[in-house]
C-alpha cells in the first residue's frame, strides 16, 4: 500500500473464524482494533506519517488459539506541490485597454486539488523602478474558486482594464497560482510561468498585428514552398524507379 504523507487510513477486516482480540504492531508500537459483538469484523486506523510495517496478533474466540500474521508493509510518499501550467496564452504579446484575455491553465496535484488564483501586476514602464514587477505588495490576487480532484483544466474571461486604470505604455504581468488541500489549508502551492502583456494604442497595436500577420504569411508560404519541393522531388524518384 502506497499514500501520501499525512493520510488517515482505516482498516476493516472480516474474520473468519471469529476472533476475540487483535493486536496490530506497527514498528514500536502496538494497538488493540475493535472487534465486533460476533467477533466477525475488526477496525482500526492510523496516521501514516512515515513508511512502516505492521503484523497482526490474533486471538481465536471459541478456543483462545493465538496466532501471528505475515508483515505487511505501508509505504509513504512526500507530499508533492501542485503544478500548474498556463495553456494560454502560451507567451508574451501585446494588447489594447479593450483586451478581453481568455485565460486556460492546466493544474495537477498528487492529492487534491485547492484554491486556484489569478495574480497580476500592472507596471507602468516610463516611471516604475527595476524589478517592480516582482514586488509582492503591486501585486492583485483574484479568486478563480476551488477545484477538484487530482488534475483540472480550468478557463477564465478576464476583463483587463475592468477597474479601469489601464493606459497604453503600462505592462501587464500575471500568473495562475494554485493550492492543494494538504492542511493547513493554503500552506502548500505552486505557480505557473508569468506572462507579460505590452498595452499599445490602437495604432500601435494595429501595426503591431499587421507586422505578426505577414510574419505568419512568410513562414507559410516558406513551408508550402519546401513542400512543394520535396513533392517534386519524390516524383522524380517514382520515375526513376520505373525506369530502372
Amino acid at each position: 500500500l502506497t499514500v501520501p504523507m499525512g493520510t488517515l487510513i482505516k482498516w476493516n477486516l472480516q474474520c473468519e473464524p471469529a476472533v476475540k482480540a487483535l493486536k496490530v504492531t506497527m514498528g514500536e508500537k502496538s494497538i488493540m482494533a475493535e472487534i465486533s459483538e460476533n467477533g466477525t469484523r475488526a477496525e482500526f486506523q492510523a496516521k501514516a506519517t512515515e513508511t512502516f510495517k505492521y503484523s497482526f496478533y490474533w486471538t481465536e474466540k471459541e478456543n483462545g488459539f493465538e496466532y501471528v500474521d505475515i508483515k505487511n508493509l505501508v509505504r509513504v510518499v512526500p507530499d508533492q506541490l501542485p503544478d500548474v501550467e498556463l495553456v494560454e496564452p502560451f507567451r508574451d504579446g501585446k494588447a489594447t485597454v479593450n483586451k478581453v484575455l481568455d485565460l486556460k491553465f492546466r493544474a495537477t496535484d498528487d492529492h487534491q486539488l485547492g484554491d486556484a488564483t489569478l495574480v497580476y501586476s500592472i507596471i507602468d514602464s516610463k516611471t516604475a523602478a527595476p524589478g517592480a514587477e516582482n514586488n509582492a505588495s503591486l501585486e492583485t490576487r483574484v479568486s478563480l474558486g476551488q477545484l477538484s480532484g487530482t488534475q483540472k483544466e480550468h478557463s477564465h474571461r478576464w476583463i483587463l482594464n475592468e477597474n479601469g486604470t489601464l493606459t497604453p505604455g503600462f505592462k501587464v504581468y500575471f500568473r495562475i497560482e494554485v493550492a492543494d488541500r494538504k492542511p493547513p489549508m493554503g500552506s502548500r502551492f505552486n505557480s505557473s510561468i508569468k506572462r507579460r502583456l505590452d498595452i499599445l494604442t490602437d495604432e500601435q497595436y494595429l501595426i503591431w498585428f499587421e507586422n505578426e500577420l505577414a510574419a505568419q504569411r512568410e513562414i507559410i508560404a516558406k513551408a508550402r514552398k519546401a513542400e512543394e519541393k520535396a513533392t517534386t522531388e519524390i516524383g522524380k524518384l517514382k520515375v526513376e524507379e520505373k525506369k530502372e
